[in-house]
C-alpha cells in the first residue's frame, strides 16, 4: 500500500485488529507517516483491489467501474502529509548527534558505556579547555600512555569515558619510562596527525 504522505509503496503493518469482520490495520512508512486502514467485508459484487486514488482505497466491481471508499483510510495526527517535510525529518534522525572529534576520540577509548552522557561531559569540558580541538589533543596525548596500561587488562579497570572527562584524567602524571606498544601508538598517532593537519589548514 502506498503512503498517503510520500506516496512510497511498501508500508509496514504495525498492528492488526479484527472486530467481527471489520479489520483495522495500523500502518507506518519509512518517511515517518502513520495511518490506519479499515477493511470491511460486505455482501455484494465489490472486491478489494490494491489501487489507490486521492489517498483512499478503491473497490472494483465485478461488473466494471470503480467505487471510491474515502472512509477506509484515515491519516494519523502524527503523520505529515507534506512529503518534503517528512523527508527532512528523516534526514535529521539519520544525522549523528555527536561531533566528529568526539567520535574520533570515542573510538580510541576502550570502554563504550553511556555514550550520551560522555558527550554531554565532553561538551562542557571542551568549553572549559578552549574548544574541542584543544580537548581532543589533550585526551589523545594522555591516552598515548594511559591506553597501553588499561589495554593489558582489557580496559576493565578504566573509568567510563564520562567519568574520565569529568575527572580530567588527561592531567594525570605519566609514569616514568613507560612507553606505548606499537599498536596503540600507531592508533593514537593517527588522530594526532589529523589534528595537526586541521591546525595547518585552519591556521
Amino acid at each position: 500500500m502506498n503512503c498517503p504522505a510520500c506516496r512510497a509503496p511498501g508500508s509496514a503493518v504495525r498492528k492488526t485488529m479484527d472486530n467481527g469482520g471489520n479489520v483495522s490495520r495500523r500502518r507506518v512508512c519509512a518517511c515517518g507517516a502513520q495511518w490506519t486502514t479499515r477493511e470491511k467485508v460486505e455482501p455484494g459484487s465489490l472486491v478489494a483491489t490494491n489501487s489507490r486514488a486521492n489517498g483512499s482505497l478503491v473497490a472494483r466491481s465485478r461488473e466494471g467501474g470503480n467505487t471510491l471508499l474515502p472512509s477506509l483510510v484515515s491519516i494519523s495526527p502524527l503523520s505529515d502529509p507534506d512529503p518534503e517535510r517528512a523527508h527532512t525529518r528523516s534526514e535529521k534522525r539519520a544525522k549523528s548527534p555527536y561531533s566528529d572529534l568526539f567520535e574520533a576520540v570515542w573510538k580510541l577509548y576502550g570502554r563504550k558505556e553511556e555514550k550520551g552522557k560522555a558527550f554531554a561531559a565532553w561538551r562542557i569540558a571542551a568549553a572549559k579547555e578552549g574548544g574541542e580541538d584543544a580537548l581532543a589533543l589533550k585526551v589523545t596525548n594522555a591516552l598515548m600512555w594511559q591506553g597501553p596500561i588499561w589495554e593489558q587488562e582489557g580496559w576493565r579497570y578504566a573509568l567510563y569515558f564520562e567519568r574520565y572527562i569529568k575527572r580530567e584524567r588527561w592531567n594525570d602524571e605519566r609514569p616514568r619510562q613507560q612507553t606505548a606498544p606499537p599498536k596503540t601508538s600507531e592508533r593514537l598517532g593517527t588522530i594526532l596527525d589529523w589534528h595537526n593537519e586541521r591546525e595547518a589548514t585552519h591556521g
